[in-house]
């Protein structure tokens, strides 16, 4: 859930970043061309446009958890998410461990 976003109404969303770059193949006449990196000659050019939030449209059941935790990994604070249709329905403590 690094980069999704729950908003308060529940929908999911993610960031989109289409048309934010283009793909560039830098040829051998290129001043900028290494004969000893055939697979790194590309580039890759910002168009200006940024990238934006979507609503992520998903019917699932997702279990998240702290990016960090101390503590052993059996009293791992988890909750089970249900999605309908990107929008939050229920969710659930999956731990042994209460949640404060």
């Amino acid at each position: 859930m690094t980069y999704y976003w729950i908003d308060p109404s529940g929908k999911l969303w993610y960031p989109d970043y289409t048309n934010t770059n283009t793909f560039e193949v830098i040829k051998e006449d290129d001043p900028r061309y290494e004969k000893d990196k055939l697979f790194l000659n590309f580039e890759w050019i910002p168009t200006g446009n940024h990238g934006k939030y979507k609503v992520h449209r998903i019917t699932k059941y997702i279990v998240v958890y702290p990016s960090t935790w101390k503590g052993k990994w059996e009293d791992w604070p988890r909750l089970r998410l249900h999605f309908v249709n990107g929008i939050l329905q229920d969710y659930e403590q999956v731990s042994r461990r209460p949640i404060n």
